[in-house]
């Protein structure tokens, strides 16, 4: 038994000196018992993927990759847990909606919150102590398997006198330090790899250092085997220096030195660093497609040997996957995505609202638009005219087995047909799903019936059937999430049954759960294609080894983040839990503090370039500063010129244009405003000329060319109409009144729209303001009317005269 700490700077080879281990034991042994490789849960792809790749061995074989709630589950089912339900983050979310709502007249503070579906925590010590009496000795949840895992460790077969490997740690949880005691106890050796140098080991070292996260896991780590009595190996240096960027001294003497307050000023211009600054977020990521282009075909690179790294995806997400692909680049946004809008899931939603609002209008049609019901979507575009127009809502209108009778003016059979057919498929399917729910009275019956009803629609092949056709158009990553839905929500289902399953509650409950649980469905891709550019979000990623490392958003309160208290605990009250032995998730100055070391694993990813960019202004204008690390690396490396990269190559000549014709797509949109100018006496610069014959001469992009030569000269004028085509539009008398003419002269558009087309909008079937106008006239109309018959005069009605003697007949409007 002992505990080994691996200790190095960023790129000292920590987890080479791990796979390289992990392999020669595999070579020497390829049968012996297993060797766990324990890494952060969005890394175990990577780091499988490494691990395969890096020995002399071809494959894992012994060698077992695993997240730490990955390990839990595979060792509960060898030795523990098989009497308790276990239940992931979605029975959670569902399992804490429903005490929400069975105690939500409790509450105080929270109680109209507690309507809303994604609502979860309100009252802490209330819903604390309903979830432990209710459900504490039936569910396992992930924090509850670490803590059996913790308990019941040493009686695996598999685990217990095994070697493990720990990698890609910063620091652990109260549960995971846990299970790490019980592994020190029962493995022969424990290895965890920390990235801080190990000088600092011996020294005290203070909250807002850059290392101060990995150094307070090392000293818990040494405590906690000393406590133990278990033996600590002296620390394991793989090297002193940084190896991965040993090939570039500028690289290395940035990590060194970044924060080194009394660094001397590097004295070169550092050739493979480089600053941009873009005129807005879209201009600073076409500078950097350029700049990918550029390092593959100039300087060889692979897309695979670049990544893009961001603090946050929240400004860059929509803008990185549209230009890239524009660019044609290959790229993985290595991120969970929210799915809350597919349509399997907006099915599953829509359907229990048409039940539960019996058949109206909207959740009908927002089941049938999800393209997953067996029906044309011409079809059903009939179907909700037809529906709009004659008014119907409600289930007996919807269920009955009479055909719908077609509209006056809908004289073809073909359409009446069409709209009967598309009604009687609504309501063979929704019309069973609707029985079996009214008839259920359990979370088990209901979702049942959901089952069958998505069983019935054959939703499980609709959308195998999408992916592989987004997979014939090279579409892997659209193919993967239609796949990953249906487990997903195949998943959700049960573990709804799993924690709730004989639990009796009504069907509006039971609808606000599942609303709740498909809120929190979010969806981790493996990257689909091998050589791609990755693009990672620092703090939430494993950030791979590249030789470039594109950081892009480098801005005043993006990197380093500022903190804001959107939690449910104020800083004051986290400090006074603290004093009560109570640890808590990190505090605002510790995440400020942390932001440190974020910056320096940004600035130590890459082995040969480094690239920092930030945006100039905003979407709407406003103009935005640089982040203190663009004034840090500028001040170490003063020779450093920041590259200016404006919206447009207006007033740039030779090489700085070349960034704006990267790829041939953006390269015509700039040619086509040089192309005007030239024909307004400005000629363009020599380069557009020989921008100009490369397209020309390209058998792809030649077409796209003509289509921008012809435009130059177009002007948006129309030809007038034809005297015959005037004739069968307006007739042979043109018939105008005074709003015609006037709205002839405030657009001759709509004029034509509304007179010569006749267009229309659908007839919708609703008591508007002209009907109003209609019904009142028409019952004065018939008041004065029975006056007349009756011989009365309107003087002599009192307020409480008689005048109908028998109730007058509907009013047809």
């Amino acid at each position: 038994m002992g505990l080994r700490l691996i200790l190095g700077r960023a790129g000292s080879g920590k987890s080479t000196l791990i796979y390289k281990e992990i392999n020669e034991l595999v070579a020497a042994d390829p049968g012996g018992k297993p060797l766990w490789l324990l890494v952060p849960e969005q890394a175990t792809s990577q780091a499988e993927r490494d691990l395969a790749t890096n020995g002399p061995v071809p494959g894992i074989m012994r060698a077992r990759v695993v997240s730490f709630q990955r390990l839990a589950y595979q060792m509960l089912h060898e030795v523990a847990g098989a009497t308790r339900v276990q239940v992931g983050e979605l029975g959670r979310h569902m399992i804490i909606r429903r005490v929400v709502e069975q105690h939500k007249q409790e509450l105080r503070t929270f109680y109209r919150a507690a309507q809303q579906p994604g609502f979860v925590l309100h009252d802490l010590a209330l819903l604390c102590n309903h979830l432990a009496e209710q459900y504490g000795d039936t569910y396992l949840d992930t924090g509850d398997c670490l803590n059996l895992l913790a308990e019941n460790l040493a009686k695996s077969p598999s685990l217990a006198g095994s070697q493990i490997w720990l990698d890609g740690f910063n620091g652990f949880t109260p549960q995971e330090y846990a299970v790490i005691a019980q592994m020190l106890l029962a493995c022969p050796q424990v290895s965890v790899s920390l990235t801080m140098p190990p000088q600092l080991l011996r020294h005290r070292v203070r909250d807002d250092h850059v290392f101060y996260s990995p150094w307070e896991t090392a000293h818990r780590l040494m405590q906690l085997a000393s406590d133990l009595g278990v033996a600590i190996a002296p620390p394991v240096v793989p090297a002193e220096q940084n190896l991965r960027s040993q090939t570039n001294e500028a690289l290395q003497y940035l990590e060194r030195n970044y924060f080194n307050p009394l660094a001397r000023p590097y004295p070169e211009p550092p050739e493979k660093i480089k600053v941009v600054a873009a005129g807005n977020r879209r201009a600073e990521v076409e500078a950097a497609a350029a700049e990918i282009l550029r390092l593959c075909r100039e300087e060889n690179y692979r897309y695979r040997d670049i990544s893009i790294t961001l603090r946050d995806f929240a400004d860059y997400d929509y803008l990185l996957t549209t230009v890239l692909t524009d660019f044609g680049i290959p790229h993985f946004l290595d991120r969970k995505r929210k799915v809350d809008q597919h349509p399997a899931l907006e099915l599953v939603r829509s359907a229990l609202e048409t039940v539960l609002e019996n058949f109206l209008y909207e959740p009908v049609f927002r089941c049938l638009k999800t393209d997953l019901f067996p029906c044309q979507r011409d079809a059903i575009d009939l179907l909700e005219n037809y529906v709009l127009a004659m008014g119907i809502r409600g289930s007996s209108s919807w269920l009955d087995n009479k055909d719908w009778i077609p509209p006056q003016d809908m004289t073809d059979s073909e359409a009446g047909e069409a709209i009967n057919t598309a009604r009687r498929m609504v309501a063979n399917h929704l019309g069973q799903l609707a029985q079996a729910l009214k008839e259920g009275t359990t979370a088990r019956d209901y979702t049942v019936a959901l089952y069958n009803f998505l069983d019935g629609l054959q939703v499980e092949s609709q959308l195998l059937a999408w992916a592989e056709k987004a997979a014939n158009e090279g579409e892997l990553e659209a193919a993967s999430l239609h796949t990953q839905v249906w487990s997903a929500l195949v998943g959700l289902l049960d573990e709804l049954v799993a924690g709730l399953g004989q639990e009796e509650l009504p069907l509006a409950e039971y609808a606000r759960i599942v609303d709740s649980g498909l809120e929190a469905i979010e969806l981790g891709l493996i990257p689909p294609e091998l050589d791609q550019v990755i693009i990672t979000s620092l703090g939430r990623s494993r950030n791979p080894e590249v030789k470039a490392a594109l950081v892009l958003g480098v801005s005043e309160g993006v990197l380093p983040a500022r903190t804001v208290e959107d939690g449910l605990l104020t800083e004051h009250e986290r400090q006074q839990l603290a004093s009560c032995n109570l640890e808590l998730g990190l505090s605002g100055e510790r995440r400020l503090f942390n932001e440190q070391f974020l910056i320096y694993t940004a600035l130590t990813r890459p082995s040969e370039r480094l690239w920092l960019s930030y945006p100039l202004a905003d979407e709407g204008g406003a103009s935005l500063l640089p982040s203190p690390v663009i004034k840090r690396v500028r001040r170490l490396f003063p020779q450093l010129e920041v590259e200016e990269h404006p919206l447009t190559p207006d007033n740039l000549e030779g090489e700085a244009v070349l960034p704006y014709l990267a790829h041939p797509s953006q390269a015509l949109d700039h040619l086509a405003v040089r192309l005007r100018e030239a024909i307004l006496g400005r000629p363009p610069a020599p380069i557009w000329w020989d921008t100009y014959s490369y397209l020309m001469l390209s058998s792809r992009w030649r077409p796209a060319l003509l289509q921008v030569i012809a435009s130059l000269k177009r002007q948006n004028v129309e030809e007038p109409l034809t005297p015959a085509l005037v004739r069968r539009l307006y007739g042979k008398t043109l018939r105008a009144s005074i709003s015609r003419i006037e709205s002839y002269h405030a657009c001759p558009f709509a004029f034509f729209s509304a007179y010569g087309l006749r267009l229309k909008e659908r007839p919708i079937y609703q008591l508007a303001a002209l009907d109003m106008g209609n019904f009142f006239h028409d019952a004065m109309d018939r008041f004065v009317l029975e006056l007349e018959k009756q011989g009365l005069d309107w003087g002599e009605l009192s307020e409480y005269k008689t005048i109908f003697s028998t109730v007058p007949p509907a009013i047809v409007i």
